[in-house]
Parts: structure tokens; C-alpha cells; sequence
């Protein structure tokens, strides 16, 4: 384990849960948040930088929605929704075009994570 000067930040930690539950709110249905908080938790006891923290957190929040079958292909790319879009340097971005789409807590809303939208 790392010494408490090493370690990153409540506050960084706090920023990279609160944006990422965001991201989640707006685009897979409730229920997932706990997925969110234990990646946080335990990818934090190892992490000295806050970049790298993030980056490990979404990649693996990510990862754990894929595999869980909770959404295989999330965060949807608005241009190709057969694929996830792939976070990097603080942006969802679509590897098939490159395009930087939204950053960290920047997705949009979609209508199925709230019941479809009438």
C-alpha cells in the first residue's frame, strides 16, 4: 500500500466517482452505481497519480458493464452505436474515427436510461 502522501485525493477520487456516475445516470438505466464505487475504492489504494487513477477507474467500470452484460457496447458512439465509444486523455472518443465525442461526465442523456422517452 501506498504512504498517505502518494495516495490520490479524496477530493480527485470524489471528482472521477461524481463524473462517472454521471456519465452512467445519463446512459445505462439505475442500479449500477456500487460498480462505480468499489473500482474507485480499490483502484485508489494503488494509484499515486490522478490521471492515471481516472483512466484505471472508467477502464475498469467499463470493463465490469461488458462483462456483466449490463451494456456490451457502453458507452454507445452516437455515430456507430454497434460500438463503445473508449476513454483517453480525459475524453470518450470513437476509435473508428478518432473523434473526441464528450469528456469525462459529458455524455449525453439517452432516452433508454430513463424508461424511453414518450
Amino acid at each position: 500500500m501506498l504512504e498517505d502522501s502518494d495516495k490520490v485525493t479524496d477530493a480527485q477520487a470524489a471528482r472521477v466517482i461524481s463524473l462517472l456516475l454521471k456519465d452512467l445516470q445519463h446512459t445505462v438505466a439505475a442500479g449500477h452505481e456500487f460498480v462505480v464505487k468499489e473500482a474507485a475504492a480499490r483502484i485508489r489504494l494503488y494509484s499515486r497519480e490522478p490521471t492515471d487513477f481516472e483512466q484505471r477507474v472508467v477502464d475498469d467500470v467499463q470493463q465490469a458493464l461488458h462483462d456483466m452484460f449490463v451494456d456490451t457496447a457502453w458507452p454507445a458512439c452516437p455515430e456507430h452505436p454497434n460500438h463503445p465509444l473508449w476513454y483517453s486523455d480525459g475524453w470518450w472518443r470513437c476509435d473508428h474515427s478518432g473523434k473526441a465525442v464528450a469528456p469525462l461526465g459529458g455524455l449525453a442523456r439517452s432516452d433508454q436510461a430513463h424508461g424511453g422517452g414518450d
